[in-house]
């Protein structure tokens, strides 16, 4: 990656057109130097200071799997962390984004041992090249994908975005390495074949928005390739219509993978096994409150969500770990407030599934809530009650979240 960006960075040098040759007054090598720095010292600054604070209370001390006992302990996580990012102004066409996280996980009252992602660490999530030309934006480097509906993460790759004709919207990214950026699971960048070598080192993602009727019918579509593990492909739609102060919408996404014969998600009998997963959501909104409800259809889980790579953007619940088990049914509904300051919002359903040839529910209640004050300050909290008839039981979870941003 490190020799993609030098060449990168000498090709787009010379064809800059901030940037002449032949015909113009040379420009000096310390003039173009001084320049450069001028602008990188033009740049911008934002951070963020946050303490979570996460607490899971089990209804049950264990539970029985493949014929062994599996203890359940209620913990106590605390994550103290910051973030801080900058990025230089724009000289001929380019810039430069970087970024660094540092967090460390307290976990006093939890007996169970720590996850890859429990680790103290310093993690340089952003440092990119990026050059922009008319409406188009290339970027090499690590960076977060704020254009991507499915890709949520930090990743190292290429990316690139372009509003060159009119409504419509094109993401194509190929990404080489992925870290997780949960608060309560950040994992440092890794290759996304996590350690397969019989996994392509790369995937590329290609994502469509189309403003067929700006406001009014938006159709997103998106294709996902990894070599030898599977094909995904996909669509989300928006249909709205507002009239005064009411607005009606209908949300609506499907998608399916094409699983490698050899390297697939594979399903309890050991068979590759291919994913179909809709989804319908029709919505009113009201001054500043939404009601809305929603069906998901999940006949199997997809490869590509079990690796890590992609968002889980259709679930709704703050949990919802049974939604995309074999032959989920899932129901619920959501009521929200949302003004400049505050926000809350509740969310209750339920998930028909398979465990083997057994049919099970899981059901959760949702409670969220986030207030902005003193300028800079936000605290969100996120309480959930998780009613499951499986193995695991009933369990709930708070995550609160405060944060100073600069």
């Amino acid at each position: 990656m490190n020799k993609s960006i030098c060449i990168l960075f000498i090709i787009l040098f010379f064809i800059s057109p901030g940037i002449s040759f032949a015909g113009d007054e040379p420009t000096s090598a310390s003039t173009i130097a001084r320049t450069v720095f001028e602008e990188i010292r033009r740049g911008s600054i934002i951070g963020e200071l946050g303490i979570y604070y996460e607490h899971i209370d089990y209804k049950e001390d264990s539970f029985v799997e493949d014929d062994e006992i599996v203890e359940l302990h209620d913990s106590n996580l605390i994550v103290p962390y910051f973030e801080i990012e900058y990025l230089t102004a724009e000289y001929s066409g380019f810039s430069i984004g970087a970024g660094l996280t540092g967090y460390t996980h307290i976990n006093g009252d939890s007996k169970q041992e720590d996850s890859v992602g429990d680790e103290d660490d310093v993690v340089v999530h952003q440092l990119y090249l990026g050059y922009k030309i008319s409406r188009t934006s290339l970027k090499i480097g690590r960076m977060a994908f704020q254009e991507s509906l499915l890709l949520s993460d930090y990743y190292e790759a290429l990316g690139l975005v372009s509003e060159e004709i009119e409504n419509l919207f094109l993401f194509l990214a190929v990404v080489d390495k992925v870290a997780e950026s949960d608060i309560d699971k950040f994992i440092d960048f890794q290759n996304i074949n996590r350690g397969d070598d019989s996994i392509d080192d790369y995937l590329l993602a290609v994502e469509t928005t189309w403003n067929a009727v700006p406001d009014a019918i938006t159709p997103i579509l998106y294709y996902y390739h990894q070599g030898s593990l599977y094909d995904l492909y996909g669509t989300h739609v928006e249909l709205f219509h507002e009239s005064e102060e009411v607005g009606i919408g209908l949300n609506m996404d499907a998608y399916a993978t094409n699983e490698d014969s050899e390297n697939g998600l594979r399903d309890r009998d050991d068979q590759v096994k291919d994913s179909d997963i809709y989804h319908i959501s029709p919505f009113l909104e009201v001054n500043d409150f939404t009601l809305a409800a929603g069906y998901i259809k999940a006949d199997h889980d997809v490869g590509a969500r079990e690796g890590g790579l992609i968002d889980d953007y259709v679930n709704p619940f703050n949990e919802g770990d049974k939604v995309y088990e074999p032959d989920g049914e899932t129901w619920y509904g959501v009521l929200s407030y949302e003004s400049d300051s505050f926000y809350a919002q509740l969310i209750f359903g339920k998930t028909d599934y398979l465990d083997g040839e057994e049919s099970l529910t899981e059901k959760e209640f949702d409670i969220n809530a986030g207030v902005k004050f003193l300028e800079n300050f936000r605290i969100d909290i996120e309480f959930g009650i998780i009613d499951s008839e499986s193995a695991e039981g009933d369990y709930k979870i708070l995550e609160m979240l405060l944060t100073y941003e600069f």
